[in-house]
């Protein structure tokens, strides 16, 4: 599959937190509303469904290289000295309105509930060729969610979506217009379905534009 049309803007902020809001205008920063798509997206974003909000341990952000990880790391936040990165290669200016921070899977986590934090994402974030991880953790079972909701979008043409009806969990890539042309790898969760409150997961995603190539974990 040619990925090479889908990564062509690069964004100008990218957000963590609930329910970003809608478009003002094609220069601000946008993202997916949870209940009605589409709009341009100009974050990275984590979305959560109405009654479930997630909580971080970490995040991280980095280029592709096999030979080693380290040396392609763009961005990390731990949120153990607060919210914000422990490393960035670009701005690491930070705009969250009412942090809170509990404990994580190891030191500190941040939890995001109906709030959002905005880093800028120019040399933070690669959209030709990069992955995203994190460890997240629930406020209620999974099985028990029935919105469609999205995990992460790093752009406008790459989509983490989970649908607890269905049991899936999409990786998307689309196409320059949002919602165009988009293609699906998707697996079966029901492991996914069967997290429970208060347990730490690992989820990481992957793309290359070169390749054509992504994967989910």
């Amino acid at each position: 599959m040619n990925l090479e049309q889908f990564f062509k803007q690069t964004n100008n902020t990218f957000a963590i937190g609930e329910n970003c809001g809608l478009p003002k205008n094609n220069n601000e920063q946008t993202c997916f509303s949870k209940r009605k798509p589409g709009g341009r997206m100009q974050r990275f974003g984590i979305y959560t469904a109405t009654l479930l909000y997630f909580v971080f341990a970490s995040l991280s952000l980095s280029v592709a290289n096999s030979a080693k990880l380290n040396s392609g790391l763009k961005l990390y936040m731990s949120f153990d000295r607060g919210y914000e990165p422990a490393y960035a290669t670009g701005d690491a200016t930070v705009t969250c309105s009412a942090p809170q921070f509990v404990a994580g899977k190891s030191g500190k986590a941040i939890q995001l509930d109906r709030i959002t934090l905005d880093i800028t994402a120019r040399k933070n974030l690669e959209p030709d060729r990069g992955s995203i991880s994190m460890w997240i953790c629930c406020n209620s079972d999974l099985k028990t969610a029935k919105e469609t909701f999205t995990i992460a979008s790093p752009t406008e043409h790459i989509k983490l979506n989970f649908e607890p009806k269905n049991e899936r969990l999409l990786f998307m890539t689309g196409k320059t217009i949002p919602q165009s042309g988009f293609k699906w790898h998707y697996t079966k969760t029901q492991a996914l379905n069967e997290w429970g409150a208060g347990e730490w997961h690992h989820i990481a995603i992957t793309w290359d534009i070169a390749s054509g190539k992504k994967y989910m974990y």
